[in-house]
């Protein structure tokens, strides 16, 4: 009937995500017409003019009358601002600490995304003299991510995940459901927290001999190969260690990618290779995809350069 668009996701992100969500809600699609017979309505409703003015209205959104589309489009605007505000509320003002380069900051972004909460991002600083906000909101570990919800905050990147989990507890769900599944999941997570990010460290800014590094290498591949058989475990023949979707233990692992490709590229070695890990590879392939992660996830280029920075500062 016409070409312009209402539901513009560059003008109205927060009504476009709606409507989607709604159109798919189970109550709605039992009794909405299709998208066909509504535009039959219309043009039968401006055939038979039984009401000239309303008719007159209809006829000029449909032929793209400009003031009409305009009061359209301000009275959608103003529907995305009042949600805007009905979103904040709800999340109740959540602010995150963080730097854009942490893999544990990553994961609560992630997470939050996937929730579609949405959040303030403040970036502190972490090397030297560490921000005042920082100190005085995990004063124990002066340490990122912190995420201060209604003026608490919580601390320590895993914890968050699972706060985030139950404090919004629409889907997806990110921990399983099933007490057992929680613990494999956790199981996991903290294997990865104990075993691989100290050898991507290692790996990518500390100074080594060829010898050591090739050791470490090795070791990451070990480490890899376990988790290659955690996810055919844990993903069921799913897409995911989560199953069909990204779950607790997808974010957990999924942080660490960019620095893994960092390290790939750095070193001139293959961690993720098809040959050895395919699963892996694959599952690595789709978990950048997706848009909760893309969007907070920095380029690998970012990576090295931040990686070379450490490295020169520690020396």
């Amino acid at each position: 009937m016409s070409n312009f668009k209402f539901l513009d996701e560059k003008k109205v992100p927060l009504l476009v995500g709606w409507a989607e969500r709604f159109l798919q809600n189970e109550a709605v699609k039992e009794t909405m017409p299709e998208v066909d017979e509504c535009v039959q309505q219309a043009k039968n409703i401006l055939a038979s003019a039984l009401d000239g003015s309303f008719a007159g209205l209809l006829a000029s959104a449909v032929h793209c009358n400009s003031q009409i589309k305009d009061i359209w489009s301000m009275t959608i605007l103003l529907f995305q601002a009042q949600l805007g505000k009905m979103a904040a509320a709800a999340t109740g003002d959540v602010r995150l600490l963080g730097h854009r380069m942490s893999l544990f900051v990553t994961r609560v972004q992630i997470a939050l995304n996937r929730k579609k909460v949405g959040y303030e991002f403040v970036q502190v600083e972490v090397h030297g003299q560490k921000s005042e906000i920082l100190v005085k909101s995990n004063p124990v570990y002066k340490k990122i991510p912190v995420l201060i919800h209604q003026g608490k905050p919580v601390c320590e990147s895993t914890i968050i995940v699972e706060y985030i989990d139950e404090m919004w507890t629409s889907e997806p769900h990110i921990l399983p459901s099933h007490p057992f599944d929680r613990a494999v999941a956790r199981f996991w997570a903290t294997y990865i927290d104990d075993k691989l990010l100290a050898l991507l460290k290692a790996l990518a800014v500390e100074a080594a001999e060829e010898s050591s590094k090739a050791e470490t290498v090795d070791q990451v591949t070990e480490v890899l190969q376990l988790l290659e058989d955690a996810f055919a475990e844990c993903s069921h023949g799913k897409d995911c260690f989560g199953g069909d979707t990204i779950g607790y233990v997808d974010i957990v692992l999924g942080s660490c990618l960019g620095w893994i490709k960092a390290v790939e590229e750095m070193e001139n070695v293959r961690l993720l290779d098809e040959k050895k890990v395919p699963l892996l590879v694959g599952w690595a392939e789709r978990f950048l995809q997706d848009k909760a992660v893309k969007e907070v996830t920095p380029e690998i280029d970012e990576y090295v350069q931040y990686a070379k920075m450490i490295s020169a500062s520690a020396r």
